[in-house]
């Protein structure tokens, strides 16, 4: 089995359609992880889920924010009423009445797991070639930043404060959720509670929790239990977001992370990989795991070990490969596409996170950055897909592409260290007098691709925020 993931597709965008339109069939015995933000309506998910099917045997999904927003679907989309109408395998069949009547964002979640239901897409833990796949629900938290300020990194007043996690959270305004919980308990937007609610009701709506049986039995195996890719959404630890200094709005942290889903990935599954999306950068790295329910906060001497994703000398189960693989917004692709050139940035398919015949994937840090010596997908007929294997080995070597994650494995920079130097684009919008790093140096050490003053070093860092207050 071949597991490939994607996520932030956003097939909201006319482009990213076409690049879906566009993938070639990856064939037999694969299986395609979606992490969220495929789309807002359900006539939208509906059509790319169907689409991912004709081209992956299987397809796992979990939702994202903007499929939480409480948007109508578009006119016409009840043209299915009549059950003679709708064909479930059909993308282009109109979206049924049934899946519409949603009155906030809690109930298009269960429409929504209803229509995967329909159209054979999964969305609760299954066991396939071997491996589990195993999504998890969440939402993110305010509190899950636990990294210090902005001032407090340079240890100096700040010429501008940037804006807070809440005026950032534009999901606050675009989803309709209930104001408490079952027991009575205010569910205040952005809280813990909220994120717990989230955690505890729609993992058991979509049938991930409690943990199935055959999974239980399988964590109970020990060295010998099958391997297990988990995915979520939203972040389950800070170190797989930039830091503070890296990024427009630095406060991002706080709209992007659970505790609640590191506690289900680390403590619960010890997954082998793990998968996320949301901050629309790209990620790859190894991080081994604290149990237990207290962990080090940032500048702890025990936290400070665990960053720049080096992986200490303890057993394969304790250690947890991060990836992350956004093909983001039109401005996102084409800034990606002048920072790499090359054929295989144009197509910039789903990347290969597991596969079951070589056990490429897991375990040592290299290990999936150089598959592909496996074999290659194949197409209905049996052919080669063009002259390139989709593997994440030929197609997108590890230093090309997770930049920001490669900044901290390979040890460039070192996560909390104070006072912080700031590159220029932060330091000339919230603080001039800051000490300041040699970001294009920097960046030539870490990417021979780089070019001075190259678009990628102002651009991709704003994240996911500025594809947000687009919308």
């Amino acid at each position: 089995m071949k597991v490939f993931a994607v996520s932030d597709c956003h097939v909201e965008c006319a482009q990213n359609k076409r690049w879906l339109q566009g993938l070639p069939t990856f064939g037999p015995d694969t299986a395609l992880i979606v992490a969220g933000d495929l789309g807002v309506t359900l006539t939208q998910v509906r059509w790319a889920l169907l689409l991912f099917k004709q081209r992956f045997e299987h397809v796992f999904f979990c939702w994202g924010n903007h499929e939480c927003w409480h948007a109508p679907e578009p006119a016409g989309a009840d043209a299915g009423e009549n059950a003679a109408e709708y064909d479930p395998q059909d993308p282009e069949s109109p979206l049924p009445v049934r899946f519409r009547n949603y009155a906030n964002s809690l109930e298009k979640l269960q429409m929504l797991k209803q229509l995967c239901e329909s159209i054979g897409v999964h969305t609760s833990p299954q066991k396939m070639g071997g491996v589990w796949i195993v999504p998890v629900c969440s939402w993110y938290h305010f509190s899950w930043d636990r990294e210090p300020s902005l001032d407090q990194l340079v240890n100096l007043p700040l010429d501008t404060q940037p804006s807070i996690a809440w005026d950032l959270a534009g999901d606050r305004i675009l989803c309709k959720w209930p104001e408490v919980g079952k027991d009575g308990q205010s569910l205040e937007f952005g809280s813990e509670a909220f994120a717990q609610f989230v955690d505890d009701e729609l993992n058991t709506m979509f049938g991930i929790l409690p943990l199935r049986g055959g999974l239980t039995r399988d964590l109970g195996l020990g060295a010998n239990r099958p391997p297990i890719i988990s995915f979520s959404h939203f972040l389950p630890r800070q170190e797989l977001l930039p830091e503070k200094r890296f990024l427009f709005h630095p406060n991002l942290a706080g709209i992007v992370g659970s505790d609640y889903v590191r506690k289900r990935v680390e403590e619960e599954l010890e997954s082998d990989v793990h998968v996320f999306g949301h901050t629309h950068f790209e990620w790859d790295v190894h991080l081994h795991h604290l149990h237990g329910p207290s962990r080090p906060r940032a500048g702890d001497p025990e936290a400070a070990s665990q960053h720049n994703g080096q992986t200490p000398s303890l057993g394969r189960r304790r250690v947890t490969r991060y990836r992350s693989w956004p093909l983001g917004n039109p401005r996102e692709q084409a800034e990606r596409r002048a920072w790499l050139n090359g054929e295989e940035i144009e197509r910039w398919w789903p990347v290969l996170v597991f596969d079951s015949r070589s056990g490429e994937g897991i375990g040592g840090a290299e290990s999936s950055s150089r598959a592909g010596a496996s074999g290659c997908a194949c197409d209905s007929e049996g052919k080669g897909l063009q002259r390139n294997c989709p593997t994440s080995a030929s197609l997108y070597p590890k230093h090309e592409v997770c930049f920001f994650s490669r900044l901290y494995e390979e040890g460039h920079v070192v996560r909390g260290s104070l006072p912080a130097h700031l590159p220029d684009y932060t330091a000339v919008m919230y603080c001039a007098a800051a000490p300041r790093l040699d970001w294009d140096a920097l960046c030539k050490q870490v990417d021979r691709h780089w070019k001075d003053q190259h678009p990628r070093a102002a651009g991709r860092v704003g994240g996911v925020v500025h594809s947000e207050q687009k919308h």
